[in-house]
């Protein structure tokens, strides 16, 4: 069977030319940069709140570091700058090891979540 190139119609929304595919990704997670350069956004976050805006801020600055090699991940580490860390799951927690202490990816205490909480703002 065939089909029409450019046809479909999925109502696929960007940001800054990034897809942005509504997903739920588990409690007090609102959104997720991937290395195929999508973000995936929680369903119940409104498009037109300050909350989204600041968030896809975050997550696109994510996909910059990705792009320009400052950040890498996959399930077994993470790599920011070139110093690569352990990743793990404890207890149920997605976890990195940063300067020897145990922290849940997303902490603000590391420096790529960083970068991202200061690019929130700034759009």
């Amino acid at each position: 069977m065939g089909f029409k190139l450019g046809s479909e119609k999925r109502g696929i929304k960007t940001f800054k030319g990034a897809p942005v595919f509504k997903k739920n990704m588990g409690e007090g997670i609102l959104a997720e940069a991937n290395k195929d350069g999508t973000i995936f956004v929680h369903p119940d976050l409104d498009p037109n709140s300050k909350l989204y805006a600041e968030t896809m801020n975050h997550e696109h600055k994510h996909l910059e570091d990705m792009a320009n090699g400052k950040l890498d991940y996959n399930d077994d580490y993470v790599r920011w700058k070139g110093q690569t860390v352990p990743r793990k799951d404890i207890k149920g927690v997605d976890s990195v090891k940063w300067n020897g202490v145990w922290r849940e990816v997303g902490s603000d205490e590391l420096p790529w979540e960083q970068d991202a909480f200061r690019a929130e703002t700034r759009g």
